[in-house]
């Protein structure tokens, strides 16, 4: 008969994924009659597992090892039978590790914090003895108006301090200050060479000494280093 509709094999008589003519894959995924949804993104693939490793990585750590002179401008250390201690000249070794924790993105300058351990040796010579020290912990530096090959820095720490003086029996343990200002200059991508100047405060309680002696023994002095930066 003129206009009838051509029957349609029933769904089952199909070949597996093929709709019935007339009819497309909608946004849902279900067959809609006459009308095409809007293409749906894939999901995000998973990052492999090398691309967590390096979406991870540990934060930039940086090692400086520096060697320079010491000297007391004031010092209450019982080195000599004298009323006032003489200001004496030394030497002194610093080390650091430290952890990048600011100026990722090369706009912010840099900032590191971690730990310094730094070792002194005071001269007495004929008329003094000798001493020497300990120090540790903890030191942070702030990069000021970096450029490509010298970079200024703000350093300062906070820690505790160990002293012997020859002659005397046991050791004086306290607390150590320091505040130094410095420049890096770049040597190659990731090697510096350094310099700083700094000032530090030595704040100690009494040796084994009689009664009659001083309760403290403090002593500041002023360090020029010299040494070398490995890192960013």
């Amino acid at each position: 008969m003129v206009g009838t509709t051509p029957a349609l094999p029933p769904p089952s008589a199909l070949p597996p994924g093929e709709l019935p003519p007339g009819e497309a894959i909608g946004a849902s995924g279900l067959g809609e009659t006459g009308s095409e949804g809007p293409a749906v993104p894939a999901p995000p693939a998973e990052p492999s597992v090398m691309e967590r490793i390096v979406l991870s990585k540990a934060v930039p750590k940086a090692f400086f090892l520096s060697v320079g002179w010491q000297y007391t401008v004031a010092n209450a250390l019982p080195l000599s039978g004298a009323e006032a201690a003489p200001r004496l000249h030394g030497i002194n070794i610093d080390g650091g590790l430290l952890w990048q924790v600011r100026g990722f993105d090369g706009v912010a300058w840099p900032a590191w914090v971690g730990f310094m351990p730094s070792f002194y040796y005071l001269f007495g010579g004929q008329s003094a003895k000798d001493a020497l020290g300990l120090g540790y912990g903890i030191y942070v530096k702030h990069a000021l108006f970096p450029k490509p090959r010298y970079r200024f820095f703000l350093s300062y720490g906070l820690g505790a301090t160990q002293v012997f003086v020859r002659e005397i029996s046991g050791r004086s343990i306290g607390h150590l200050t320091r505040l130094g200002l410095g420049v890096d200059v770049r040597l190659t991508r990731r090697v510096h060479a350094m310099v700083e100047l700094s000032y530090r405060f030595f704040m100690l309680p009494n040796f084994e000494l009689p009664a009659s002696a001083p309760g403290s023994h403090d002593f500041h002095t002023v360090n020029v280093q010299a040494g070398f930066w490995y890192g960013h």
